[in-house]
């Protein structure tokens, strides 16, 4: 298997933005036969390609995987590249275009056919179908519609296997990868994460490969949520720190990024903790005013009281109201 060299790696997420992208390209940079095996690409698999082309305004473009693929009796009938390129929103008409003239200068570089594939997490039929460069030549790509079903297909595999302790291929251990990057649904990636510490009898590299895709989406698909995004990281913490003591991070530029927004998503929890406490604390100083307010007041009318109390007594007392007068008066103040 053709490895990339960790240049290249970086070249390919200094590249990207997007943390989908980044976690798939890493997948088909490092393990392309493994891909090819676990996404059941036509044709049998002969090597990567280089997958760097310039075009003739000197402007270079790289897609995710271009991979050289033989007869398959079947899809493929002669060595063919496939051009494989993750899209994590929908296909427009500036993409399709670049895939278009990335599969002519591909097709120019090796002398061979090329064939175009997305692989996508959203509706084949929402997406623009093909791209015409001239009436003779038309890119129609083959779209691999990674949906619920397909996901939840993955996870059943490794759940089983699991379970039972049974031994996983390669392309197989994959799945904890490719499942974290396609699935929408928060709740399974919370059951691959529960997987992943249950599967500690798989080791290697591919291993803590996929611990550090799955602390990515983590901290992606739960941007916000601290004390699950704390959960989750425990249960693969001990491989994440294994792999950041290897040579091995792929996403050193990325990692950084990635924990830095961690950090300033915990400073902005504390700082709205801190803000609420204080808008807490500045709500009870003036109950804690108005209950003063209050309680001056009643003493001010308890004074009082006790002022004209003292006064009908005085009065009493002098003679200058009689009894009767005097307890009709003094009932008020009962």
């Amino acid at each position: 298997m053709k490895r990339c060299g960790d240049d290249n790696l970086n070249r390919n997420f200094k590249s990207q933005h997007h943390p989908f992208d980044k976690s798939f390209r890493y997948i088909s940079g490092e393990y392309p036969k493994d891909l090819h095996a676990n996404l059941n690409l036509p044709g049998k698999f002969i090597k990567a390609l280089e997958n760097d082309v310039v075009n003739n305004k000197k402007i270079n473009l790289r897609m995710d995987l271009l991979i050289m693929v033989g007869p398959d009796g079947d899809t493929i009938t002669e060595n063919t590249a496939i051009n494989l390129e993750h899209q994590s929103t929908n296909l427009d008409e500036h993409k399709i275009g670049m895939i278009a003239e990335y599969k002519d200068l591909s097709k120019c570089r090796y002398h061979c056919p090329i064939l175009s594939m997305i692989i996508t997490g959203e509706e084949p039929k929402k997406q623009i179908q093909e791209f015409e460069s001239t009436k003779s030549d038309i890119t129609k790509p083959v779209f691999i519609y990674m949906d619920k079903e397909e996901i939840e297909k993955k996870l059943n595999n490794l759940e089983t296997k699991i379970k039972n302790k049974k031994h996983l291929m390669n392309p197989e251990i994959l799945d904890f990868g490719i499942i974290a990057i396609f699935t929408k649904d928060n709740e399974i990636l919370e059951s691959l994460c529960k997987l992943y510490n249950d599967s500690k009898y798989i080791k290697g590299k591919i291993r803590s490969d996929m611990a550090l895709i799955l602390d990515t989406m983590i901290k992606t698909r739960f941007k916000g949520n601290i004390e699950k995004i704390k959960e989750l990281i425990n249960m693969i913490e001990e491989e994440i720190e294994a792999a950041k003591r290897g040579m091995r991070i792929w996403y050193e530029e990325e990692f950084a990024i990635i924990e830095a927004d961690h950090a300033k998503q915990i400073n902005e929890k504390e700082a709205e903790y801190a803000k609420e406490l204080a808008e807490k604390n500045r709500e009870i100083s003036q109950k804690e005013n108005q209950i003063s307010r209050k309680d001056n007041e009643i003493k001010e009318l308890e004074d009082q009281r006790q002022h004209y109390k003292d006064k009908i007594d005085e009065l009493k007392e002098k003679g200058k109201i009689d009894l009767e007068t005097y307890n009709e008066i003094n009932s008020v103040f009962e």
